[in-house]
């Protein structure tokens, strides 16, 4: 099998293996790179993470990172992808958020949801245990009604800095010698930190 090798974040959708599980695409996965700022000793967890490409992204730039996925397709090419990339800081956890993670043993820096399976009070409320005070946590949806339940926890929870972005995006394909651009469905990009009580 052919492996990549690259430094940070951007890696084209297609290096990654992505069979039929849902996959974050290049443009949105820069974006929300760029909202989680992850540092080479921090510590990261991406729930829900599909074909795992939030997930290499993040291990190219931190110290360790968890992958955690329910779905059994996924979780194959969640290793497929690891192996590819050569990613041996990422570890997979298999199972439903929060159940399946508690083999996490380490504060958290960053925490990413691609998908909560229905979880998310949950997950918000494991989350208090685990996420570092001044932690980044960031989510991605496509559904409006998912959006506005993370927006309200958030807020109930105290996180600080909420930052919300919508974006979509088109891109070019070759029809002859034209380029005709294709909609990809719009995204939100919902980040946020972690109150520090310490903080006045």
């Amino acid at each position: 099998m052919k492996t990549f090798r690259y430094e940070g974040y951007g890696i084209p959708d297609e290096d990654f293996i992505r069979g039929s599980a849902p996959m974050t695409k290049e443009e949105v996965r820069s974006l929300t790179m760029s909202k989680l700022h992850p540092g080479k000793d921090e510590v990261a967890l991406d729930i829900g993470a599909g074909t795992g490409s939030i997930s290499v992204e993040l291990a190219y730039c931190c110290r360790k990172v968890y992958a955690a996925e329910m779905k059994p397709v996924a979780l194959e090419l969640l290793e497929t992808n690891r192996e590819r990339f050569g990613r041996d800081n990422m570890e997979i956890l298999s199972g439903a958020a929060p159940d399946s993670l508690a083999s996490i043993g380490e504060p958290l820096d960053i925490l990413f949801l691609g998908g909560t399976g229905g979880n998310l009070r949950q997950i918000m409320d494991w989350a208090e245990d685990r996420l570092k005070p001044g932690g980044k946590m960031a989510a991605n949806f496509i559904t409006m009604e998912n959006a506005v339940d993370f927006l309200r926890l958030l807020r109930e929870y105290d996180y600080q800095e909420i930052d919300v972005t919508q974006v979509q995006i088109a891109k070019g394909r070759g029809i002859g010698k034209l380029t005709m651009l294709m909609g990809q469905n719009p995204v939100f990009i919902i980040s946020a930190r972690r109150r520090d009580h310490g903080e006045i």
